[in-house]
């Protein structure tokens, strides 16, 4: 990375993503930043993609774990009833 696309990225991280994008869109930046620019909002993009992915698999061993219990709760259940059932 060039000491210019350094600048650049620093400027658009203190600019923000909204920013960016409707700057982006009014055609203020000139053409030799543009693909700059696009891969800054794709580094964007894909870090916030991984957050969600790495957030979702969080709550997928979570629920994971929930079903495994619910299914031991219910494997004890039907255990004491099979017993009630035949304890005599």
């Amino acid at each position: 990375m060039t000491r210019e696309s350094e600048y650049l990225f620093i400027k658009l991280e203190e600019d923000g993503e909204t920013a960016v994008r409707v700057q982006l869109a009014q055609g203020i930046y000139g053409q030799q930043k543009i693909p700059l620019i696009v891969e800054w909002l794709q580094q964007k993009e894909r870090a916030r993609d991984s957050h969600l992915a790495n957030k979702n698999l969080k709550i997928l061993k979570c629920s994971m774990g929930a079903a495994w219990a619910a299914a031991f709760a219910a494997a004890i259940s039907a255990l004491s009833a099979i017993y009630v059932i035949f304890k005599d």
